[in-house]
């Protein structure tokens, strides 16, 4: 985290820690944001969150702040692996569409599943640009409809829940189930 300047044949800057840095290759970031959350749907700050191209060579990290917010840089226009771990847990890889150059894309929330209960099934629909919005929809043997006017919980009844709905094209939107 930090910037540098070209001085003479060096490179000087200022860091707010040490870890590598990787000057060959540059490119015009875009960004993912999200939150970290159990499956009751509480917040995790400092979680760790990850990401690697699918289509790209490259990643970064970084960790939710008090909000479980995390904000992290990916290469624009290409596709994208994300997933979060915390207190040894991870969630399951979320893959997601990276937007245009300095633009920034919601993907909702992560969730650990080994935090307050098991994940026992991850459903995620992704699309391409049209149409601007999909919907994924749930019905549980109890009757119960999980989309985007009723999310669900994971802690009771459905014991499902919608955790991502994108109404901006690519998804994805992702439903975990408990139970």
């Amino acid at each position: 985290d930090g910037q540098a300047v070209r001085e003479g044949t060096a490179l000087v800057g200022t860091v707010t820690h040490f870890t590598w840095w990787n000057y060959d290759i540059t490119y015009d970031a875009s960004f993912l944001t999200g939150r970290v959350v159990d499956v009751a749907g509480s917040t995790l700050s400092n979680a760790h969150v990850e990401h690697r191209g699918i289509d790209y060579r490259g990643g970064s990290a970084r960790h939710t702040d008090a909000d479980g917010v995390f904000t992290i840089p990916v290469n624009p226009n290409l596709r994208a692996e994300v997933w979060a771990v915390y207190r040894g847990e991870r969630s399951v890889p979320i893959e997601v569409d990276t937007p245009p150059p300095f633009e920034t894309r919601d993907i909702g929330d992560i969730v650990i599943p080994g935090i307050g209960a098991s994940v026992n099934a991850t459903f995620t629909l992704s699309w391409g640009g049209e149409p601007g919005d999909l919907d994924a929809h749930l019905w549980t043997p109890g009757g119960d409809h999980v989309y985007y006017g009723s999310r669900g919980s994971l802690s009771e009844a459905p014991f499902a829940q919608l955790n991502t709905d994108d109404t901006s094209s690519y998804g994805p939107e992702i439903t975990t189930v408990t139970t």
